[in-house]
């Protein structure tokens, strides 16, 4: 399941860092796997590869600084995240993603909301978590804001 990216502006320049360090062919990769599978949905697959092609070429052409900017912008449009929030997608499929340097289980402590419900809470980045309610629901929140959702850290 696929969430939609949900962190400031911070984060997504640590997620613009994250791609700098991938190297020419891992970044052009992603956004052919990317501009075929987008073409395919539309036109099939004929016109996918042959677009998949012209935009090899385009993109061969282009500078490190040029290639993550276009990677970036395209992580942008797509706002795609595994669920949870730990790998962000580059490509329409998911096939290429990358991680926040920070990102993993920071805080692992048990939440109770005011119904009496309870959950794991993993701080995704900085500020930012998700619940793993018992009952198998998520929620996403800023930390910030769980003393207003009625939600609090439990020791039993």
């Amino acid at each position: 399941m696929a969430w939609e990216i949900s962190i400031g502006p911070e984060a997504w320049g640590e997620l613009r860092e994250q791609l700098d360090k991938l190297t020419d062919d891992k970044l052009i990769e992603a956004m052919l796997d990317d501009k075929q599978e987008k073409v395919r949905r539309k036109a099939g697959d004929e016109h996918a590869k042959a677009a998949r092609a012209a935009e090899a070429e385009r993109l061969k052409q282009l500078s490190h600084d040029d290639l993550v900017d276009a990677a970036y912008n395209l992580m942008k449009e797509n706002n795609t995240c595994d669920n949870g929030g730990y790998l962000y997608w580059i490509d329409v499929g998911g096939y290429h993603r990358i991680r926040l340097p920070e990102d993993g289980p920071l805080v692992r402590d048990k939440v109770q909301d005011s119904n009496g419900n309870k959950g794991t809470i993993t701080v995704i980045f900085h500020g930012e978590c998700c619940i793993l309610w018992d009952n198998g629901m998520t929620g996403s929140f800023r930390l910030i804001d769980l003393p207003r959702n009625g939600i609090t850290v439990i020791h039993d």
